[in-house]
């Protein structure tokens, strides 16, 4: 939104359709490593007069810098180049939100003699997401909100059972807390709280089959600061 403040986002017609964002990122996965960049970009139409729901479509163009340990005996170390792109179309409403996407679209790129050898982690995903807002009490500002994810590779194997990955959110005012299962080996618990300019996230991941004390545990914290300007008017000037 343009103006000074979101309050009045949704009677406002003034906001930008359009989307841009960059992105770096380090990733070491096992004898392999990846450091990649990336630019996108996003376009949202709205579908009624009140800017309420939209369709919203977005490309990121991204390129791989791969670099592989050589395997004794069998191959050398090899360093490839892998440009990529990423694709989605979303649809969200006042309750209502569901998109799919694909990344990797381009795959590893590389032929099938280097891909007999080397396990570069590049892969095709396609991803399905669906969920829906269910209002528990308007005053206090309660809203439980289940949702699916759904991935799959190339295989389109949808027997496997790590394919669905089922989220359950209960918003409260400024809290939000909720449960996730992407590892069907751990249990997946979450929190975030927002301030006027902050916000604040964890994530903890409890194995089920051993005792937490037996395992380290996956805990993962997010922080996010607004660079915008936050109404003091009223607090429903923001929004999750």
């Amino acid at each position: 939104k343009k103006g000074p403040t979101y309050f009045g986002a949704p009677v406002s017609k003034r906001f930008t359709r359009f989307g841009a964002g960059a992105l770096l990122f380090n990733n070491a996965q096992g004898g392999s490593r990846n450091i990649g960049f990336g630019v996108t970009g996003s376009y949202h139409m709205p579908l009624d007069d009140k800017n309420l729901s939209f369709l919203s479509g977005g490309v990121t163009l991204k390129g791989f810098y791969n670099m592989m340990d050589s395997i004794p005996d069998i191959a050398p170390s090899k360093n490839s180049f892998i440009p990529n792109i990423d694709a989605g179309v979303y649809y969200y409403g006042q309750n209502l939100h569901i998109g799919i996407s694909a990344a990797n679209i381009l795959g590893n790129m590389l032929d099938s003699a280097d891909n007999a050898v080397y396990d570069i982690p590049v892969s095709r995903q396609y991803f399905f997401i669906a969920g829906y807002k269910f209002v528990l009490s308007k005053s206090l500002n309660i809203i439980l909100e289940p949702s699916l994810i759904i991935n799959l590779d190339d295989s389109l194997n949808f027997e496997k059972k790590e394919t669905y990955n089922p989220m359950l959110k209960l918003y409260m005012e400024d809290f939000c807390v909720g449960g996730y299962i992407h590892d069907y080996n751990n249990l997946t618990f979450f929190f975030q709280y927002r301030f006027p300019k902050l916000y604040l996230g964890t994530l903890v991941d409890f194995p089920k089959n051993v005792p937490f004390y037996k395992r380290e545990l996956v805990i993962e914290i997010a922080l996010g600061l607004n660079l915008g300007k936050t109404s003091s008017i009223s607090p429903m000037s923001r929004h999750w």
